[in-house]
């Protein structure tokens, strides 16, 4: 099981209207708690979210797509 625990970043959710800074814990890609302590969650890795913003569905918004061989 890949568990992932994001501590300390600002969490934003507008789906959920939440704005806030905390925790995530996350096991096999999905979202178990948000800014509840989970006791026996050991995280196989934490990230320092400090300063950062912790929000789904951000995208490139400046990805090109051509076919291949095709120049700017």
């Amino acid at each position: 099981m890949n568990k992932r625990l994001i501590r300390q970043g600002r969490i934003i959710d507008p789906a959920n209207e939440l704005d806030t800074i905390g925790d995530v814990y996350i096991a096999d890609g999905k979202i178990l708690a948000i800014n509840t302590t989970l006791d026996d969650f050991s995280p196989d890795e934490v990230i320092n979210a400090d300063k950062l913003i912790v929000c789904p569905g951000f995208i490139d918004l400046s990805t090109r797509l051509r076919e291949p061989g095709q120049n700017p």
